[in-house]
């Protein structure tokens, strides 16, 4: 299936299986599905949900500090894809469209998928 990685901030090394749900809730608040602790994160901070393809949209909670996606302000329901790249308050979640079996080999795959992004250096 599907998860969330946090790549950066204060719940780094931590990952969420989204298999399990159609609906996940992410924020500080210990209701949330996926609780993040981070000053910057709102009680309820956003919302990931799948269709009936097991597609994920990603939806901000009208939070206080806003939801970016790959850099960009998310105001409408966006649909994620495999690699992008959630901004909240300090913290950086990566989406996969792979299933991991613990955090560990999610961050391992995290981190190798993202080496491709980075710039070429150039020696003279």
């Amino acid at each position: 299936m599907a998860c969330l990685v946090i790549i950066e901030g204060p719940s780094a090394e931590r990952f969420f299986a989204l298999e399990e749900h159609q609906l996940v809730s992410v924020g500080r608040d210990e209701e949330c599905t996926f609780q993040i602790v981070d000053p910057l994160v709102s009680r309820r901070h956003l919302q990931v949900e799948r269709d009936d393809d097991g597609n994920h949209t990603l939806r901000d909670y009208r939070s206080a500090n806003g939801v970016m996606l790959n850099n960009s302000s998310v105001m409408v329901d966006t649909m994620l894809r495999d690699g992008d790249v959630i901004r909240i308050g300090n913290t950086a979640i990566a989406y996969s469209a792979t299933d991991y079996p613990d955090a560990e080999s999610a961050h391992t795959a995290i981190r190798a998928k993202g080496e491709w992004r980075r710039d070429t250096l150039v020696r003279n």
